[in-house]
């Protein structure tokens, strides 16, 4: 199994060690030191130690005292590069992450912690600020790819807010034969143009009982609720206006737009709000299928290598663990207050 041992040498090690970082990310560079005092923090810690193992799904340590799994160390680098990519694309779209961004991170991590019986403020300073950033960039990624006007977004996307109020008469496909349901689709028609009430035919002839109940009602609610073909056909009616009939799985339908229900911005304000959030974890997703398949990203063979890996879904790019054992030394002497 590799490993990366952790030893304990001397303050000239410093030097060296700077010299070879653990990644370059399109010039970009994550050091060595900086990634082995993070997992040296998490194994020193034994709550946190096993929250990781857990949502990593694998043990932090080699298979001889004072090493690590190279598994684990190459996903602790992969989450670092991905952290990099995100802060190069918010700086790209010209978005800064403020102190205020950086006090509401650092209160929902303390508050998640907490609630893992976990003390982070007790953590090396630098740790506790570079897991507080990574949360500051996730909470400022999402609305930077999706746009975070709520009001604009309301403006460009009203149709999905607009409430209509559909009616239907309804011949099933599973009572008649296809040419039976064409033949009774069109005397029901004829019915409504020679004046009968459309009420009075969705009421008395309609195979749709629930509807038929309600004068051939479906309610009112918002686009996407029917199946395509009625949708598309519902969406060409202006308010008040029949369709002719209208075919699909189901049978043939003879569909009235009663009502078109234009809301405000306020009224809408929760749902824009839901709609945002909905669409951050697909951008979230397509950003970085972007930005790990497209982006000069080297990494120090002791750690593994940079690979597009198609193999659990779309491709990522990823740290692939070196082969075989690998050796890598840290100073004793506080490294973490020289972690970048």
């Amino acid at each position: 199994m590799a490993v990366v041992a952790v030893a304990a040498l001397a303050l000239g090690a410093c030097g060296s060690l700077g010299e070879s970082p653990a990644a370059v990310v399109n010039g970009e560079r994550i050091t060595t030191s900086s990634l082995l005092d993070e997992v040296e923090t998490i194994r020193s810690n034994e709550e946190l130690r096993q929250r990781n193992e857990a949502d990593f799904g694998l043990g932090l340590a080699g298979a001889s005292s004072g090493t690590f799994d190279a598994r684990f160390l190459s996903q602790v680098l992969q989450l670092r590069i991905y952290f990099e990519l995100i802060e190069q694309e918010l700086d790209e779209l010209g978005v800064t992450i403020s102190d205020e961004d950086l006090a509401d991170a650092r209160r929902a991590v303390l508050e998640r912690a907490g609630a893992d019986g976990i003390d982070l403020e007790s953590f090396p300073s630098a740790y506790l600020d570079r897991i507080v950033r990574q949360e500051a960039l996730i909470n400022a990624i999402g609305p930077a790819l999706v746009g975070a006007d709520e009001e604009a977004f309301f403006e460009e996307n009203l149709d999905s807010f607009t409430e209509r109020c559909i009616s239907h008469i309804f011949v099933s496909f599973d009572q008649r034969a296809p040419d039976d349901a064409r033949a009774r689709v069109d005397e029901l028609q004829a019915q409504l143009e020679m004046g009968v009430a459309y009420e009075v035919v969705a009421s008395e002839q309609s195979d749709d009982q629930a509807a038929a109940a309600e004068g051939g009602s479906l309610g009112c609610g918002l686009a996407g609720r029917f199946i395509p073909q009625f949708e598309e056909a519902a969406n060409e009616l202006d308010e008040g206006e029949v369709s002719q009939p209208v075919e699909t799985p189901l049978g043939f339908h003879i569909i009235r737009m009663d009502e078109v229900r234009e809301p405000t911005f306020e009224e809408s304000r929760e749902a824009v709000a839901r709609q945002l959030q909905s669409r951050i974890g697909p951008a979230i997703q397509e950003f970085l299928i972007r930005a790990t398949t497209e982006s000069d990203v080297e990494v120090n063979p002791r750690f593994g290598e940079w690979v597009v890996d198609d193999s659990q879904g779309p491709a990522f790019g990823r740290v692939r663990p070196p082969a075989g054992p690998t050796t890598t030394t840290v100073p004793v002497a506080d490294p973490f207050e020289s972690a970048p």
